[in-house]
């Protein structure tokens, strides 16, 4: 059965994990199978288990939001509580939808700059 498989494939993530699936540009779509993680809300003491589909519902799944993914992936948000030379913030004429869209299949700006770092000052060895 098609829903069988949606539950065993959907990434929960809890608000104190560490780890989250890629968000794509489908994600808050209609699409939800290998979109992105869901944040779970409800029973954090609860490991969810794949077979047990009667326990999702009581989970409080909900998508994480756009301002979510990009802190996620290190881009720092206009109105955030640390004092940043550099921020960002969505155009108010983008809507929820377009955002999912641009921020899908982003990198972590940290971890690029690392990277970038690390090539452009490697010493000839």
């Amino acid at each position: 059965m098609v829903l069988d498989f949606v539950f065993l494939i959907l990434d929960i993530a809890k608000p104190n994990g560490t780890r989250s699936t890629t968000f794509t540009k489908a994600y808050g779509s209609n699409y939800i199978i290998g979109t992105g993680s869901f944040l779970q809300t409800k029973r954090l003491d609860l490991v969810y288990e794949p077979d047990d589909k009667e326990v999702l519902p009581t989970l409080g799944l909900r998508f994480f939001t756009p301002s979510e993914i990009a802190l996620l992936h290190g881009i720092p948000l206009k109105g955030d509580s640390c004092k940043l030379r550099y921020s960002f913030e969505f155009p108010t004429k983008i809507n929820v939808q377009q955002q999912y869209r641009l921020l899908g299949n982003s990198l972590n700006v940290k971890v690029v700059a690392c990277i970038l770092n690390h090539l452009l000052n490697k010493k000839d060895e």
